[in-house]
């Protein structure tokens, strides 16, 4: 299993931070890995609602279905994700943000369980692309957040 969580302070209102990271249209234009997600959602994900994540990890193509389990509008997102390529893995990714004085501290978690045994064994190398997608995507998700006025 892989759990990596990680931490970032953006200068923009929880309101504006919490739209743009929760609405799978935007996804890819911050994630490093993602290349498309359908069906075309152009509102944050509410409980129950699910999309296809499309992904290039490492030149390997892969496909998640995501499920909204959780959504306050406002501090909470979490999706809950299930991969059928090599064996299966399940994904539990979660948004939780905190505004103070102006800023916004947003916390990403990651949790990512390989069904397969042969597959439990490349997980200290996806450890490092984890922790990849989720540095480099939250630093973009920052960029971009501050240059919107």
């Amino acid at each position: 299993m892989i759990h990596y969580k990680n931490r970032i302070v953006i200068e923009k209102p929880q309101k504006t931070i919490f739209d743009y990271l929760t609405i799978p249209l935007y996804w890819a234009s911050y994630l490093p890995c993602t290349v498309d997600v359908k069906p075309i959602v152009e509102t944050e994900l509410m409980v129950n609602n699910q999309v296809t994540e499309f992904l290039n990890v490492l030149g390997i193509k892969v496909k998640i279905q995501w499920t909204c389990t959780e959504n306050d509008t406002l501090n909470n997102f979490v999706i809950d994700g299930k991969c059928k390529n090599f064996g299966g893995s399940t994904s539990q990714l979660s948004y939780k943000l905190l505004e103070k004085e102006g800023k916004t501290e947003v916390v990403r978690n990651i949790i990512f369980k390989q069904n397969s045994l042969i597959m439990r064994i490349t997980e200290p190398i996806l450890k490092l692309f984890f922790i990849f997608e989720a540095k480099v995507g939250l630093r973009k998700a920052k960029s971009i957040i501050e240059s919107n006025s």
